[in-house]
């Protein structure tokens, strides 16, 4: 059973992570809507569901994450979220 502080512990470790994530997207001279993206991607929602939540389409969401790997240096998708763990931790 979950009580109020588990879901204030939730929100509190969602946003660490979020702002943990944006400082990397900085780094890397990401833009909003790739950052935007890569947010969302290491909160765990697949690249479709990423283009639903954003009004946008599949092939677009794909072409930012081409984007995003070659600013972080990674050769996919598996590729970006390992790097950007290893750069939040």
């Amino acid at each position: 059973m979950h009580d109020a502080n588990d879901n204030v512990l939730d929100r509190t470790s969602a946003q660490l992570v979020e702002a943990r994530v944006i400082a990397v997207a900085r780094s890397h001279d990401l833009s909003a809507r790739e950052s935007q993206i890569l947010v969302k991607l290491a909160s765990g929602i697949d690249p479709k569901a990423i283009g639903h939540d954003l009004g946008c389409a599949y092939s677009t969401v794909r072409t930012h994450l081409r984007r995003i790997a070659r600013k972080l240096g990674c050769g996919g998708t598996r590729e970006i979220l390992i790097r950007l763990l290893s750069e939040i931790q």
